[in-house]
């Protein structure tokens, strides 16, 4: 999947998450119902956006690399 067409996707999804979670929080819910890829990035490329907002980015970018 492309990089831009995902972080379009959850983006616009994000704008409708619980008001209690954080962005990255949301982010990482969203990618791992939809495509079960965040537990793949969190632990085979060390990359977690769930607790720290600022790895958002690099995440969705990973998620990307493994949806077909």
């Amino acid at each position: 999947m492309l990089v831009s067409k995902l972080k379009e996707e959850v983006m616009g999804a994000l704008k409708n998450k619980p008001k209690d979670w954080r962005d990255g929080q949301f982010v990482f819910n969203y990618i791992d119902k939809y495509y079960g890829v965040a537990r793949m990035v969190q632990f085979k490329d060390n990359i977690d956006c769930f607790y720290d907002d600022k790895y958002i980015d690099s995440f969705i970018e990973h998620c990307a690399n493994y949806i077909v």
